[in-house]
């Protein structure tokens, strides 16, 4: 029986596939986003839980996605609702495109953020989104900043608690409707 490789040939392939297995694993390593992209933790004594990431997406004037180490997570801001961006044949809510340009302004793609869950709350929704608060460096709260604005409303699933925020949601959303800022100037209901 003739031999296709001598053993030293067969050991330089297996040297060879060795170091390109670990040159691939070098450069997925070195360019897939590490721990060092995000954090998930959770206090044990509330259950809050509290997710910083990155913001990579903005799908609308309510719901972000945020990369949290090697997780992306899309992130429904609890406590409102913005009106619905068109979608196929479905047409645009009143304010729609100016909540969603105001969201992606408070937090643009590329921005640090940390979202909390409340206690009061579902952790996430029917769609499998986190509900939690949204903060950056410069913004305390992405979701009142919206209110203020006259951009949505405050929301919560009928039946539901109502989030720890609540009030200055609902004070917040009063004082926008009264002054027809935003949306409330043009449109005859902001989100639901």
């Amino acid at each position: 029986m003739t031999r296709l490789f001598s053993r030293r040939t067969a050991t330089r392939w297996r040297l060879l596939m060795l170091a390109a297995l670990v040159v691939a694993a070098v450069v997925v390593v070195r360019f897939l986003p590490g721990p060092a992209g995000g954090t998930l933790t959770t206090d044990p004594s509330s259950g809050t839980r509290t997710i910083q990431g990155t913001v990579t997406a903005i799908a609308d004037g309510d719901t972000i996605t945020v990369l949290a180490g090697r997780d992306k997570v899309r992130v429904r801001l609890l406590g409102i609702d913005a009106p619905e961006v068109a979608h196929e044949t479905t047409p645009a809510q009143c304010g729609a495109d100016d909540a969603r340009a105001a969201l992606a302004r408070l937090v643009p793609i590329g921005t640090p953020v940390t979202v909390t869950t409340d206690p009061r709350s579902d952790a996430t929704d029917q769609y499998g989104r986190t509900l939690g608060y949204v903060a950056s460096a410069d913004v305390e709260d992405a979701a009142l900043a919206l209110l203020e604005a006259g951009l949505v409303e405050a929301w919560v699933p009928a039946g539901e608690p109502h989030p720890t925020r609540w009030q200055s949601f609902t004070t917040a959303q009063r004082a926008a409707q009264a002054a027809r800022a935003g949306s409330w100037a043009t449109c005859d209901h902001v989100g639901r």
